[in-house]
């Protein structure tokens, strides 16, 4: 195993790591299941960081772990998007056994509130999990809609971003920057996210310019292919 895969295998370990460190050092609810609705959430947006990250380089992560880009790419996608599913699945359930919640009343945490705009950011995690679904389905519609599918597919950035927003405003374990005492722990949390969010725009923007690269060299190769062919014989 080189060096370079063993850096990406502990970077994403470390990474999980201290989110997991910093759930604990916040304070834990009394019911056990709520404390996994909490983690699976943290969990599930770092796993579709780590995957939108990667999305830029196919070719190095294929010489670095010998597999095909999208067996790497679609792992950490699904890992996201089980963990993420279960995040309002879970709370939904609990409300529904713990409050006596009724069947519809908790199929409410599904529905976006377009109320207000504190309503709509601060549960924007209920539209963002029908972007991450509408974008995991665009792949599959990648042959048969090829110029417009992966704008459906970059649909998952936008929903890293609900996601993080919704976890800062009401998020037990982000820190809201309200005047409030720190919650340190939480305002480390609320960093790395931020960070992260970061480094997949940054990641957006390098492939947005590799496919305007290369599209920009077929065009280049197409074009010499028809200057040859007019050239009299």
């Amino acid at each position: 195993m080189n060096k370079t895969k063993i850096a990406i295998i502990a970077g994403i370990i470390g990474l999980n790591l201290v989110v997991i460190l910093l759930f604990f050092l916040t304070p834990l609810f009394g019911s056990v299941f709520l404390n996994f609705v909490r983690l699976f959430a943290l969990l599930g947006l770092v796993a579709m960081f780590i995957s939108a990250v990667f999305t830029p380089f196919q070719k190095e992560l294929y010489q670095i772990f010998k597999k095909p880009f999208l067996k790497i790419h679609h792992s950490s996608t699904i890992v996201g998007l089980v963990l993420i599913t279960a995040h309002p699945v879970m709370f939904a359930i609990e409300t529904a056994v713990t409050y006596g919640f009724s069947p519809s009343e908790s199929a409410a945490v599904f529905l976006p509130k377009f109320s207000s705009a504190y309503d709509f950011w601060s549960l924007a995690g209920r539209p963002a999990i029908y972007l991450i679904y509408i974008a995991f389905a665009a792949f599959f519609l990648r042959k048969v809609w090829k110029s417009g599918w992966r704008w459906l597919h970059g649909l998952n950035y936008v929903a890293l971003l609900f996601g993080v927003i919704h976890g800062i405003i009401i998020g037990t374990d982000f820190y809201n920057f309200s005047f409030t005492p720190v919650n340190i722990p939480g305002l480390i949390m609320t960093i790395l996210f931020i960070l992260m969010l970061c480094v997949t725009t940054f990641t957006f923007i390098l492939k947005r310019k590799q496919l305007t690269k290369r599209k920009k060299k077929k065009t280049e190769i197409k074009t010499e292919v028809s200057e040859t062919e007019e050239l009299p014989q």
